[in-house]
C-alpha cells in the first residue's frame, strides 16, 4: 500500500476537482479542505516510512523503464512536496471568503495542485515535461480569470513565453534520448557519463536548461512574470511567486544532476545568479506598483537562490534550498497583504498613494512587517540562514561577495520604498478587521525557520549546513547596509531625485519578439560556455 501513496498525492486533488466542476453546488466546494487534509495525511505518512521508500522507482501502466512514466521520492522531493503542501493550504483559507462559491476557479486551483505535485514526483523526462505544460495552460487560465483585456494579454503573454522555452526542453531531451535509449533520469544519467561531453550531450544539457531558464524566471527572460502578477488575482499570484516559479529552479536542479558528473557550463550559473538578482533589483526599486514590485522582487530572489544552487557539492547548494523555502513563507505573506491593500484602497495599487495601512490594518501589518525583515535578511529570521550559507561561500572571492552584499542594500531599499504603505494618512480611516491565520502561518514559518531547518532536514536525511545566529559580522553588515539602505532611499528616492531614471526603466517594454531574441542570444550564451 505504501507503493501507492505518491500516486494519493496527484490524484487527490485531481478527482476531486472534477467532482467540484461537476456537481456545482457550494456546500460540495468545502471538499478542498478534505484535499488538503487528506494530502497532508498522505505527506506525514510518507515521512513515516522515508526510509524505505527514499530513492525507489514506481513504473506506472506497466511500461517499461527506459520509456515509461515512473515516480521516485527523495529528500528533493519531498522537501519540495512539503513546501507546495503548506503554501497551498494557505493560500486555500486566504481565497475561500471570495472564491468559495466559485466551483470553476477551486476546480483549477486543485487541478493545479495535483499537476505540481506530480511534475515534482515524476521521474522520467517527458512526463516532466507534460506536466509543466499542464501546469502553465492552468496558470494561464488562472491569470486571465478576471476576463478583462489587460489580464488576457498578460495570460497569453505569460503562455506563450514559457511554451517557447519548454519546446528547447523537448529539443533537447529528443538529444538525450538519441544518445541514451533512455527517458528515466536516473538511467540517462548513467548513459550519459558514459558517453562523455560530447557535441550531442552539450546541446542537450543547453537546451534543457535554457527552456527551465524562462521558467525560472532568470535573466534576461523574465519580464513575463511581472506581466502575469499584475494580472493576476492575489492568491494565483501568491502562488506564483511562492511556489510556481520554483518548479523552473526545480527543473533546473534536476537537469543539473542528469549531467551532473560531466563538465559543462563551468561557472555560468553563478554570473546568471548575479545578473537575474541585480536586473530584478533595479527594476524593483524603479517600481511603484505594488504587485509588480514585488513580482520584481520575485526576479532578485531567484537570482540569490540560483547563486547558492549553482554551487553544487557545497554548503552554498543548501544555502539557496533552504533561501527557497524561506522566500515561500516570507512571499507568500506580502502578495496576500497586497490583495487585502488592494482591495481595501478601492483597487489603489501605487506606493505613493497607499499611507495608513498599519493603522486600518494592524493584525496584517505586523505579519508583513516580519515578512519584509525576513526578505531583508535580517539576523534571526527566515531570510538570514539561507543568505549566510551562500555569502559564506563565496569569501573566497571577494568581488562576489561585496556584490553579494550590495545586492541585500538593495533589497533592503525597494522594501523601504514599500513600507512607505505604513505611514499615516491624513485621514485614518476606520480599522478593518478579517481573518489573518493565513498570513499569521507564514509569518510564523518566517520566524520559527532558523530554529528548526536543521531537524526539518534530518526527517529527510539532509545534514544542512550550521549557521552562526549570532555573528557579530554579519549583524554589524546587516546594520551598515541598513543605514546605508535608508540614506539612499531617502536622499535620492523619497525626494524624487531618481524619479526621471526610474520612470525610465519602468515604462521599458519588452515586446515578444524581443524576449525571444534575448531567449536565442541566452542559447548562444550558454553554448559558448560550454564548449
Amino acid at each position: 500500500m505504501i507503493t501507492k501513496l505518491p500516486m494519493l498525492l496527484i490524484f487527490i486533488p485531481i478527482v476531486v476537482s472534477i467532482l467540484l466542476y461537476v456537481i456545482e453546488q457550494p456546500r460540495v466546494n468545502r471538499l478542498a479542505f478534505a484535499v488538503q487534509a487528506s494530502l497532508i495525511a498522505v505527506y506525514l505518512q510518507l515521512l513515516r516510512v522515508f526510509d524505505q521508500l527514499s530513492g525507489q522507482l514506481f513504473l506506472v501502466g506497466g511500461w517499461t523503464l527506459e520509456s515509461g512514466i515512473a515516480l521516485k521520492v527523495d529528500s528533493l522531493s519531498m522537501a519540495f512536496i512539503g513546501m507546495t503542501l503548506f503554501i497551498w493550504t494557505v493560500v486555500l483559507f486566504y481565497l475561500w471568503p471570495d472564491f468559495r462559491n466559485d466551483h470553476k476557479f477551486l476546480f483549477f486551483f486543485l487541478f493545479l495542485q495535483g499537476t505540481f505535485l506530480g511534475l515534482l514526483l515524476v521521474n522520467d523526462l517527458f512526463s516532466f515535461f507534460v506536466f509543466v505544460e499542464i501546469c502553465t495552460i492552468l496558470i494561464s487560465i488562472l491569470v486571465i480569470f478576471k476576463k478583462d483585456g489587460f489580464s488576457l494579454r498578460a495570460g497569453m503573454y505569460y503562455l506563450v513565453i514559457n511554451t517557447m522555452g519548454m519546446q528547447a526542453y523537448v529539443l533537447g531531451i529528443i538529444f538525450v534520448y538519441k544518445l541514451t535509449g533512455s527517458l528515466n533520469w536516473d538511467t540517462a544519467a548513467v548513459r550519459l557519463a558514459e558517453i562523455g561531453p560530447t557535441p550531442g550531450v552539450i546541446a542537450g544539457y543547453v537546451l534543457m536548461m535554457a527552456g527551465i531558464c524562462v521558467k525560472a524566471a532568470f535573466a534576461p527572460t523574465f519580464n513575463w512574470l511581472s506581466r502575469a502578477h499584475g494580472a493576476a488575482p492575489a492568491p494565483i499570484s501568491t502562488l506564483l511567486s511562492a511556489l510556481l516559479v520554483k518548479a523552473g529552479l526545480y527543473g533546473f536542479i534536476r537537469i543539473s544532476q542528469l549531467f551532473g558528473t560531466l563538465p559543462l557550463a563551468g561557472s555560468f550559473f553563478l554570473y546568471l545568479g548575479f545578473a537575474t538578482a541585480l536586473s530584478g533589483t533595479i527594476v524593483a526599486i524603479a517600481q511603484k506598483d505594488i504587485k509588480q514590485m514585488l513580482a520584481s522582487s520575485t526576479v532578485s530572489q531567484v537570482g540569490l537562490i540560483l547563486i547558492g544552487v549553482s554551487q553544487f557539492g557545497s554548503p552554498a547548494y543548501y544555502g539557496g534550498l533552504l533561501h527557497m523555502v524561506a522566500h515561500a513563507g516570507f512571499k507568500s505573506v506580502l502578495f496576500m497583504g497586497a490583495g487585502v491593500i488592494i482591495n481595501g484602497y478601492d483597487g489603489e495599487r501605487r506606493l505613493t498613494d497607499i499611507r495608513g495601512v498599519w493603522h486600518r490594518y494592524p493584525v496584517m501589518s505586523i505579519t508583513m512587517l516580519i515578512a519584509i525583515l525576513s526578505i531583508i535578511g535580517t539576523p534571526f529570521l527566515a531570510g538570514y540562514p539561507g543568505k549566510y550559507i551562500v555569502g559564506e561561500s563565496l569569501r573566497g572571492s571577494p568581488g562576489l561577495f561585496w556584490l553579494f552584499q550590495f545586492l541585500g542594500l538593495g533589497t533592503m531599499v525597494y522594501y523601504l520604498k514599500f513600507a512607505q504603505m505604513f505611514l499615516p494618512e491624513k485621514t485614518p480611516r476606520l480599522i478593518t478587521r478579517r481573518p489573518n491565520l493565513p498570513m499569521t502561518a507564514s509569518a510564523a514559518l518566517c520566524v520559527a525557520l532558523p530554529y528548526v531547518y536543521g531537524q526539518l532536514g534530518s526527517l529527510l536525511g539532509l545534514s544542512l549546513p550550521g549557521v552562526n545566529l549570532f555573528s557579530l559580522e554579519k549583524i554589524i553588515i546587516w546594520s551598515v547596509s541598513m543605514v546605508l539602505g535608508i540614506l539612499f532611499f531617502r536622499s535620492l528616492i523619497y525626494n524624487d531625485y531618481l524619479t526621471p531614471f526610474l520612470h525610465r526603466i519602468r515604462e521599458i517594454n519588452v515586446p515578444f519578439y524581443v524576449t525571444a531574441y534575448m531567449f536565442l542570444s541566452l542559447i548562444a550564451i550558454m553554448f559558448l560556455f560550454t564548449f
